[in-house]
């Protein structure tokens, strides 16, 4: 089907739905766009992703233990948006949603985690894809004149899912192994310096430091250790918590550990795994700043288009949660969004309003003058880095747990609300002061929970109706694929309250 016919069937879709809902934001982002007014020579761009990245934990976002100096750098020289919502608390469909604008609910051609869970246990191994349909952010720039290319670390973003959409060159052998930060950046520089030439250049980079199994190397975790260990008050995690823990994937220590007395002393409490987590970001942030030196060196930085993001947070013993795609809980969510693009976006802006990681792609075709894409329910950014914002907030959802899928969470303003299976009780948080989801206050604010509900069932509608006219392909996983995610915690270790787990929201 050609990009023509793909737009033209979703917006024959939208268009049956849509109108029901004048009068209320259904979820569809501001379409102001400024194609068309920018110079003709377009920027190179780098989209930095930095998989399971909470934004608490970069200076730039308030964290105070300065673990990024390179990303909080690269922020003092750009745009920040404080409040950007992932579509969903794991990997593969939220960044369906990243790369076409669109909700993973209103696609579901993958992201069915039980549907892989299940598959690996009875080794049917089928799963669904990505179909050419779809006009990813990838094609679209490349229909602008840009050449492609991404390097891969996550084995869940790969070819068999359909993923590598509109990418002249789709680096994924470091999905073979968990890849540290220096060697995507060995294949990034690999790739510029034999890159087409005459052309602006796209480049995504997939970094997995963050990612668990948490093993950032000694030097960054030893000083957070030392601290862990000379606090008074540690959180001892209770049995249930334990439990979440995967022997075969957290609890074995790294060969390049030491005092390995001291980690199985304090394995037992949360500030362990937060330090743990935290040595991640840190050495990350030590990547990016020698990637940032390499690309000068090469005279590609200083007037570079950069992108800092990440597909979802993570779950650190808040709620008694671990690991991510488990709630849709803030610390799941919340993730950063940093643009740098020196002479054509101001310098340490902030934008306080919540956003929306499906926003990204508009927003980067908007910055570049190309045209968007018709199936957008995500909107460009850009009028709220010139003041101008829309007059009503935005709302954001978030779906598609890897278990307990029905639950669903939805952002206005100052509010958050989740949807859970009934008889479950009504939650209601004012996340704007409450960002971890503390205080329930729907007895007081009865009209506010009903009107975000309503808001819920309205977006819920429009992502069912799309998706049921989206069509369905499935392929099957080699042993191979399977083991890679086996390796990484997707497979094989999840467990569900029916499993033993007694987490609620």
């Amino acid at each position: 089907m050609s990009t023509h016919g793909r737009r033209k069937r979703l917006v024959a879709v939208l268009a049956v739905w849509l109108p029901t809902i004048v009068g209320c934001d259904s979820g569809t982002g501001a379409r102001v766009s400024t194609a068309g007014k920018r110079s003709a020579s377009r920027p190179n761009i780098l989209l930095i992703l930095i998989d399971t990245l909470r934004a608490d934990r970069l200076g730039c976002y308030g964290n105070t233990q300065g673990l990024s100096p390179a990303i909080d750098a690269i922020a003092a020289d750009g745009v920040t948006f404080e409040r950007v919502i992932a579509p969903s608390p794991w990997t593969q469909p939220s960044i369906v949603g990243l790369f076409t604008g669109i909700y993973p609910g209103a696609i579901r051609p993958i992201g069915d985690y039980r549907q892989t869970f299940d598959s690996a246990r009875r080794r049917a191994k089928l799963v669904r894809v990505l179909e050419e349909e779809y006009t990813t952010m990838a094609e679209a720039l490349r229909d602008v004149g840009y050449t492609t290319a991404a390097v891969i670390t996550n084995p869940y973003i790969s070819r068999a899912f359909g993923l590598a959409q509109g990418f002249d060159h789709f680096d994924v052998g470091l999905a073979e192994v968990h890849a540290a930060g220096d060697a995507v950046n060995d294949a990034a520089v690999q790739w510029l310096a034999e890159r087409e030439p005459g052309k602006p250049f796209f480049l995504y980079l997939h970094y997995m430091d963050v990612h668990g199994p948490y093993d950032g190397g000694p030097a960054f975790l030893d000083p957070l250790l030392d601290i862990v260990d000379r606090l008074a008050d540690k959180h001892a995690l209770s049995d249930a918590q334990m439990k979440q823990l995967d022997p075969r994937y957290l609890l074995k220590l790294p060969k390049s550990y030491t005092n390995l007395a001291r980690h199985e002393r304090l394995m037992g409490y949360r500030e362990y795994w937060q330090a743990r987590y935290e040595a991640g970001v840190a050495e990350l942030d030590h990547h990016l700043a020698a990637l940032q030196q390499r690309l000068g060196e090469m005279g590609l930085w200083d007037d570079l288009t950069v992108i800092v993001t990440s597909d979802h947070g993570e779950a650190l013993g808040e709620h008694g949660y671990f690991s991510h795609g488990l709630s849709v809980h803030h610390t799941e969510l919340h993730v950063p969004l940093i643009i740098r693009s020196p002479g054509r976006l101001p310098k340490s802006k902030r934008v306080p309003q919540t956003v929306r990681l499906i926003d990204v792609m508009p927003t980067l075709l908007d910055h570049v003058g190309a045209p968007p894409v018709d199936e957008f329910q995500g909107g460009s950014l850009l009028p709220y880095v010139a003041g101008n914002p829309p007059a009503e907030p935005i709302t954001a959802v978030c779906e598609g747990l890897k278990i307990e899928s029905e639950q669903f969470a939805i952002y206005r303003g100052e509010w958050k609300v989740v949807i859970l299976p009934d008889p479950s009780p009504m939650v209601l948080y004012r996340f704007a002061t409450d960002p971890l989801g503390r205080n329930n206050v729907v007895k007081q604010n009865l009209a506010v929970f009903r009107l975000m509900q309503d808001l819920a069932a309205r977006q819920r509608a429009e992502n069912a109706a799309l998706a049921t006219n989206a069509q369905r392909e499935a392929i099957q996983l080699s042993d191979e694929q399977m083991s890679r995610l086996e390796a990484l915690g997707y497979i094989g270790g999840a467990r569900s309250k029916q499993d033993g787990d007694q987490r609620t929201p």
